[in-house]
């Protein structure tokens, strides 16, 4: 790879005005490696970095911190198909934070362009134009149905405040194996796969997301969510959320919350494109789906109906609650 830190806890690097370019691991970490380390990047370029495991353009593993101020990652990738995390890899015990920095065109294969494990902060920060293609293809096994461009897995913390996901998107390869599956486990009066659940962020069992004047654009999703997966007994926290709709017909609601959910939205605005034409209802109806929600804020429709003070749209909820079964 490109750097390596492995400091048993006491090394510690600061790189400024550096680039890191073309670097191949055959392991973890493309880019930057660091393992009981801390790393400080600051201006600084980790471009077209990769690995043939996890985290193309960084892989922080446990013990170690790192912590980028107005850098960029671009075009980064992971080889193998189960490969963790095209651009940044953060595993249990590790800490990343991402300040003034941006995450662009690392797309990914099954296990997303940033896989967190451990705590990741994003300020002032963007997550663009990445995409999460054949997620579903390893099979049968749970893990293989959801995920996304930004996989908050068991145990994970993922923190944005002031920044953005904008036109990232998920693509399941095995829409065909679900149906088929399906069929066969009925036939034999056995359960049934459980439903694919993708989105471009999307957030497993015991996994906590936290979102504080963040702005979803233009994402979309084949199946789960456009926006938010959060999966029974996971953890999401909004305040001041916008949703910044495509204007596209059959796509899944922007966040989507499996019964069991723990979810709480404050404050969350839903827009779409001036040549949208949408109606209130519709559009409310496209924002939240799935297991109970508590709107402290209520919500607000850009450029339609408003909902009366203290409550949000009938379609949505009920006296400022939501409390619909998933669908």
């Amino acid at each position: 790879g490109g750097i390596s830190i492995a400091g048993g806890g006491m090394g510690s690097v600061w790189l400024v005005d550096s680039l890191i370019e073309d670097a191949v691991a055959l392991k973890e970490g493309g880019g930057v490696f660091v393992e009981g380390g801390v790393l400080l990047l600051e201006r600084s370029q980790i471009l077209r970095c990769a690995t043939h495991y996890d985290g193309g353009g960084m892989a922080v593993l446990a013990g170690g911190a790192a912590e980028l101020r107005e850098s960029t990652v671009v075009e980064c990738a992971v080889h193998e198909i189960r490969g963790k995390g095209s651009a940044l890899f953060v595993n249990f015990g590790a800490s990343v934070v991402l300040r003034r920095t941006r995450i662009e065109r690392c797309d990914s294969a099954m296990y997303g362009t940033v896989y967190v494990g451990g705590r990741l902060t994003l300020a002032s920060s963007a997550i663009a134009h990445c995409v999460a293609r054949d997620i579903g293809g390893s099979g049968s096994d749970y893990a293989s149905r959801r995920g996304g461009v930004v996989w908050v897995v068991h145990g994970g913390v993922a923190r944005l405040t002031d920044s953005t996901i904008d036109d990232c998107h998920t693509y399941d390869a095995s829409p065909t194996w679900h149906s088929s599956m399906t069929l066969r486990a009925r036939s034999r009066r056995l359960a049934a796969p459980p439903e694919p659940s993708f989105a471009p962020v999307s957030v497993d069992p015991h996994g906590t997301l936290s979102l504080a004047n963040t702005v979803f654009s233009n994402c979309t999703a084949q199946t789960g969510a456009s926006a938010v997966f959060v999966s029974a007994e996971a953890h999401l926290r909004t305040a001041m959320l916008s949703l910044e709709l495509p204007c596209l017909a059959g796509v899944p609601p922007a966040i989507h919350a499996d019964r069991g959910a723990d979810l709480s939205i404050r404050a969350l605005s839903v827009s779409q494109p001036d040549n949208c034409r949408r109606a209130p209802a519709e559009l409310a109806a496209s924002a939240v789906s799935g297991a109970a929600a508590t709107l402290g804020a209520g919500v607000s429709l850009v450029g339609g109906e408003q909902p009366e003070a203290g409550k949000a749209p009938a379609s949505l909820c009920s006296a400022g609650t939501c409390a619909t079964d998933a669908a």
